[in-house]
């Protein structure tokens, strides 16, 4: 196996010994592997400061809260509330087992001092009981970055009138910061009974046919949760489960290179069933055609007398491109049909305007 030059230097170097080779502490080769070690800090810090780039400002709450914030919230068990023994008040007699309600304390301490458009975040940790009673230390802690949103977009000015904050700007911000932390291809589902949220989205990996890791929350907090803390107004609500965050976050980055041949844009209306979410219409398309479409996007939702009941009408633009060639004609119409034909046989829908 010796045929050139470097596999004689190999076989002198096993002779004498790798470890007897002295490395400079300054020396820089592609060949020595690295295995940088994350810095959970470095990456709280890039996120609030991706935060604070977006206008959110960060609070630090106390972590000693009320226990009759959970007497009437269903979802979280008040047997499992950690109780301070020595409490200096009965305001702040347990421990805190969601973000929520320290956030609105801050909440409605801002609206009372007439600062009512807000965007606050935090890091911090909830606490409660374990499941066996039996343990000396039978408690849990969990690392959370909380998000609030309320109030209006921005101030009230001549140039326009005030608009209030919603959904899509907390899935915005949501968005951007699992790009952050390059966390991808999380699967969502909506918020089901959860009497903390009137609506909302679960983001979360896949860890089996059926059952789906949590890694983020979002949405309307129910007005019987906000008047607790006597705030009237809306407010939209973010909850990461931040430990898991920290243990799958991926700092690989993949980069190609920018297509030098022009992309193809084509339209689409599908009617299909008010069930059927964006989302499973964009895994249909991705994995029918997995080379050439880049992108898909809705720019038109109709629901009315028009189509049948219970049923609605994607307008959807498709972005098509090779990385190697001009697409043709030909191509790119055999590709809309192999859509098609995957949209109608997997999901039911009508093709509008189809011959």
């Amino acid at each position: 196996d010796v045929q050139r030059e470097a596999d004689i230097v190999e076989e002198i170097l096993r002779i004498y010994g790798f470890n007897n080779i002295e490395l400079e502490e300054d020396l820089q080769a592609d060949y020595l592997s690295n295995f940088p070690k994350i810095d959970d800090a470095k990456i709280q810090r890039q996120v609030s400061q991706l935060l604070a780039a977006n206008s959110y400002s960060e609070m630090f709450c106390n972590s000693l809260t009320s226990s009759r914030y959970t007497e009437n919230i269903a979802s979280i068990d008040n047997a499992k509330n950690v109780v301070i023994l020595n409490k200096l008040s009965e305001d702040l007699d347990v421990m805190r087992q969601t973000m929520i309600f320290s956030g609105l304390e801050a909440i409605a301490h801002n609206i009372n001092r007439k600062n009512s458009d807000l965007k606050l975040f935090e890091f911090g940790r909830t606490y409660h009981l374990g499941d066996n009673p039996e343990k000396t230390l039978n408690y849990k802690e969990k690392f959370h970055l909380s998000m609030f949103l309320s109030g209006n977009k921005t101030a009230p000015s001549w140039l326009r009138k005030p608009e209030k904050v919603d959904f899509y700007d907390l899935a915005a911000m949501v968005q951007k910061i699992l790009a952050k932390v390059n966390l991808t291809n999380l699967h969502s589902q909506k918020i089901m009974n959860d009497d903390c949220f009137d609506y909302g989205l679960a983001l979360g990996k896949k860890i089996g046919r059926d059952e789906i890791k949590e890694v983020v929350r979002f949405g309307l907090l129910k007005k019987k949760v906000t008047k607790l803390n006597k705030v009237s107004q809306e407010v939209f609500y973010a909850e990461f489960d931040w430990d898991y965050v920290l243990k799958n976050i991926n700092l690989k980055k993949n980069y190609t290179e920018i297509s030098k041949f022009p992309a193809v844009y084509r339209d689409l209306s599908l009617v299909i069933s008010k069930q059927v979410s964006f989302e499973e219409v964009e895994q249909v398309a991705k994995k029918t055609e997995r080379k050439l479409l880049k992108e898909i996007s809705v720019f038109d939702i109709y629901e009315g007398d028009r189509i049948e009941q219970n049923k609605k009408a994607y307008a959807m633009t498709f972005v098509l491109q090779d990385q190697h060639k001009t697409l043709n004609d030909k191509t790119i119409d055999k590709t809309m049909q192999r859509l098609m034909n995957a949209f109608k046989n997997e999901l039911g829908a009508v093709i509008r305007g189809e011959k």
